[in-house]
């Protein structure tokens, strides 16, 4: 689980340090970063699990794009803490880092790369010639990693600078439980920004692949015939939870359908309809039956979240923007409660950690003080970032009454900050 994510040059975040927590909410005026901080925490973890840079900036222009404005040479560092989890072979603090800059053609290369678990950590240079080499620096280190005990692994890139550690599935991490658990433990999610045409649409079903719940919602009956299928324990806590936030709802159904299959790409042959999924559900006072484009926009919101975070291997991270959007505001205490008993829970991968993004006042009122994350923007653009419950004036006001809502209301962060933001 992410204690401390630190950023600079990454877009409006020129150099932010964030502690997280299980359950963190940012909140902040449109266009202070709120958004960049979920992409810089996502591609993190992406660059974490990939082996070429490539993957994540597959245009060669991407990269300067992301970069802090008129920073030459363009140069991006993001690196994080993650608090140690002997349940899941983290035996200790962990911490992964990376820095990037621009090579020919803008495209990006590794300038330093480095990973740690109850050691410091070093950053690496990247060389130009000869083949790549994994360095344990001693043989006591050497046995602790086999052992899934604490170590400071030295990766020497010596074959070409767009090739990354890739902790998930390069075959040279495997006899080392801790950096693969440290893998798991960095994978996010993209950031979610769910749209409801999308999440009550039926999705294909392929052989052979793990159907996924896109960052807009599509997919999500493959996804929940999956967990239904193979982990039905997870479906049954889906259902319970749903039905303690919508106690209308009794019953989930996901049914086979035949669906008609994107149009192909130019020049290809077009495909007749394809085997896929449909969700409707049961309604607990009637029986009825009612198909999910038909039913509250609220109801498969929440039921995309759940899903998310009961899926069986999903991220430990979940990526989280405006999740009040279509949901009553007195469902929001069941909503936040659902995300704190995640973000505890006694899961079989452990506990989901959801770092969220909202607008909505009435949110900040179930959630505590220190989990708040204040971002605002100074007049050269930056951003920075407090905790709510540090900022001048918020424990006395808090201490008079006031709630977390009403405070971010009725005061705002300009004045919150105060000389802060100048």
């Amino acid at each position: 689980m992410f204690t401390e994510l630190e950023i600079k040059n990454f877009k409006c975040l020129r150099d932010v340090k964030l502690p997280l927590s299980p359950l963190t909410v940012l909140i902040g005026k449109n266009d202070t970063g709120k958004s960049s901080v979920l992409e810089a925490l996502h591609l993190l973890g992406t660059l974490s699990n990939f082996d070429q840079l490539e993957h994540a900036f597959p245009e060669p222009r991407t990269f300067r794009a992301l970069s802090w404005r008129g920073l030459e040479p363009p140069q991006v560092s993001l690196s994080a803490k993650l608090a140690a989890d002997p349940a899941h072979s983290l035996p200790a603090e962990a911490s992964y880092g990376i820095v990037l800059g621009a090579g020919d053609y803008d495209r990006p290369r590794v300038l330093g790369e480095a990973l740690s678990c109850g050691r410091s950590a070093e950053y690496l240079s990247a060389i130009r010639a000869g083949t790549v080499e994994f360095v344990l620096s001693d043989s006591r280190m050497r046995q602790e990693a086999h052992t899934a005990g604490p170590f400071n692994a030295t990766f020497k890139n010596i074959r070409e600078e767009s090739t990354l550690l890739r902790l998930a599935s390069s075959d040279r991490w495997n006899q080392y439980p801790t950096a693969r658990a440290l893998a798991d433990a960095l994978r996010a999610t993209p950031p979610f920004h769910l749209r409801h045409s999308r999440v009550s649409e039926p999705s294909p079903f392929v052989v052979g692949t793990v159907p996924l719940v896109q960052p807009d919602g599509f997919g999500l009956p493959s996804a929940l015939q999956l967990i239904a299928g193979t982990d039905r324990t997870s479906f049954d806590r889906i259902e319970e939870d749903l039905r303690r936030i919508a106690p209308g709802v009794d019953e989930v159904i996901v049914r086979p359908v035949m669906i008609q299959s994107p149009a192909p790409p130019m020049g290809e042959e077009i495909r007749g309809p394809v085997p896929g999924y449909a969700l409707s559900f049961r309604l607990a006072k009637t029986g009825y039956e009612i198909e999910a484009p038909l039913i509250s926009e609220g109801i498969l919101l929440i039921l995309t979240y759940l899903t998310l975070a009961h899926s069986s291997g999903a991220p430990r991270v979940l990526l989280l923007e405006e999740p009040e959007n279509a949901i009553h505001p007195r469902q929001l205490e069941k909503i936040v409660g659902t995300f704190r008993r995640l973000s505890t829970a006694d899961r079989p991968g452990g506990p989901v950690q959801l770092i969220v993004s909202t607008h909505s006042p009435y949110l900040l009122d179930f959630v505590k003080p220190e989990e708040v994350l204040a971002l605002g923007r100074r007049p050269n653009g930056e951003t920075i970032a407090r905790r709510l419950s540090e900022l001048p004036g918020v424990p006395e006001r808090l201490a008079d009454g006031m709630t977390l809502g009403e405070l971010w209301f009725n005061v705002g962060e300009d004045r919150l900050f105060g000389d802060l933001l100048k």
